[in-house]
């Protein structure tokens, strides 16, 4: 199977625009044509006052109109083009005014941005000599920060690499490529002014951006630790049933997390190439994980697949092959990741040639409700590249 990485299309982004209502206004400091959006990030007042004249609105509607402007303005720094270093700037600057609700909605819109920035670079990178460059320069990824990056000589790649840096992006090697990949434990500097939902979606993000699960087709954590990181993820998923971007997220990793523990991945089977045989710790790992996390899902789908393969030996063969397939349409039901809201947000990050081909994909998704094999086969057990789809990627069989 030839795998082809594809690079994603910022899809159209909807700026909020905000009626400010009972007679109440805002003022704001004129800009003009903007040639350097960080340095318009750090000199231009994007907050506005709320001027005299507003002195006879209500004390409640201040503060509204004050968290309304904070969205608008970060909105209007995207409408100019600004990538993620610069709104990165503008909300370290205006995140202690924030409440938590206006953190959420800057966070996210930062992350839709982050993938775009992602899908960006990775292009500039792949149509290149950027990675050949890379390459020669740093043999680890560790060593692309901002203290090294002076040794580029290219000043295209090196201010490229510092804004994805400043940006909030780490790089990452696969496959013998450099990736760039949301450096989620940066944002935790963010945990003061989030709420818990948040703190817990970015504890789950970080542990895999600052650790990969899955290099070349391979798993590089222990067995136990990626049964860790799946019931982390159930939690969530338990803890939040909302329907929202970071649901999606931690639905993806949810599911790439259990594929690989169920299926292993093309380096890294769950049973002997030789043999067909289960190896035995998986099988003590399920059993651990089944007795740590009674009365969940995942641990009723470990339960049922270990017993699935007692009875048949412990032999994965031609009959047991596609029986985890079941289990994985029960977990996707489970925790509703087949809603029409789940799929067609994620629609937004794949390119297809037309809408009506988009329209198309989505009417089959719902109609299937996401259960179709094949679907969940391609989305998830090339999950050794997980990681990747959430930072901006999305890979196709060819």
């Amino acid at each position: 199977m030839i795998f082809k990485i594809t690079a994603l299309l910022l899809a159209s982004f909807l700026a909020a625009s905000v009626i400010l209502a009972s007679g109440c206004s805002a003022s704001f400091k004129k800009t003009g044509d903007v040639a350097n959006l960080e340095k318009q990030a750090e000199e231009t007042q994007l907050i506005p006052e709320i001027k005299e004249q507003d002195a006879d609105c209500n004390s409640p509607n201040k503060e509204e109109i004050f968290q309304d402007e904070i969205i608008n303005s970060l909105d209007r720094l995207f409408e100019q083009g600004a990538d993620s270093s610069a709104l990165i700037k503008y909300i370290d600057e205006y995140a202690a005014s924030a409440t938590a609700q206006t953190m959420t909605t800057l966070l996210e819109k930062l992350e839709y941005v982050q993938r775009a920035n992602a899908n960006s670079f990775l292009n500039y990178l792949i149509e290149s000599d950027a990675q050949e460059k890379l390459y020669e320069l740093f043999y680890r990824e560790e060593d692309i920060t901002k203290e090294n990056i002076a040794i580029i000589g290219d000043t295209v790649l090196r201010d490229g690499v510092l804004r994805m840096l400043e940006g909030g992006f780490k790089f990452v090697g696969l496959e013998g490529y450099y990736y760039p990949l949301i450096d989620f434990e940066y944002l935790k500097k963010y945990a003061q002014y989030i709420e818990k939902e948040y703190i817990d979606y970015l504890e789950i993000r970080a542990a895999e951006s600052n650790y990969i699960y899955s290099r070349d087709a391979a798993i590089i954590i222990s067995w136990d630790e990626l049964a860790e990181r799946m019931m982390r993820a159930e939690k969530f998923l338990i803890d939040y049933p909302s329907q929202t971007p970071r649901k999606i997220a931690v639905g993806q990793l949810f599911l790439g997390y259990m594929a690989s523990y169920i299926y292993g991945q093309d380096n890294t089977r769950t049973w002997d190439w030789s043999t067909n045989i289960v190896y035995e710790e998986v099988a003590q790992s399920y059993n651990k994980t089944i007795a740590k996390y009674q009365g969940t899902t995942a641990a009723g789908i470990l339960n049922k697949l270990l017993d699935e393969l007692k009875n048949n030996d412990f032999t994965v063969d031609r009959y047991f092959i596609d029986i985890p397939d079941k289990y994985l349409k029960d977990a996707i039901k489970a925790y509703g990741l087949d809603t029409y809201y789940m799929i067609s947000e994620q629609l937004k990050y794949l390119s297809y040639r037309s809408d009506m081909q988009n329209t198309a994909i989505l009417n089959y998704l719902m109609e299937n409700t996401l259960a179709n094999i094949t679907m969940i086969k391609a989305m998830i057990l090339l999950s050794h590249f997980q990681n990747i789809l959430l930072s901006g990627i999305w890979m196709e069989t060819a």
